[in-house]
């Protein structure tokens, strides 16, 4: 009898990747962490027009900042009132 090739992941594996207490905090992607930083204020989406983003912005009444560089991400802020 032969044995198979294949690798079944274990809990040891867990020593690659982001640890357990990253997650939320850490974002891995190619090899490269990014720390992620949550803010109250602050939200992006990802619309598929331009007329989803204007209407977000007058439907709920937040603040929109444009779109983040080098991403087809807008940002919105929320007034302390509205949090």
């Amino acid at each position: 009898m032969t044995r198979s090739s294949f690798h079944t992941p274990d809990e040891s594996s867990t020593s690659q990747g982001v640890p357990e207490t990253s997650v939320g905090i850490v974002l891995q992607r190619g090899g490269d962490e990014l720390s992620l930083e949550k803010v109250s204020d602050r939200f992006t989406i990802y619309p598929k027009n331009s007329t989803v983003t204007d209407q977000l912005a007058q439907s709920i009444r937040v603040e929109h900042h444009g779109q983040i560089q080098s991403t087809l991400l807008q940002e919105f802020t929320v007034p302390g009132s509205q949090r």
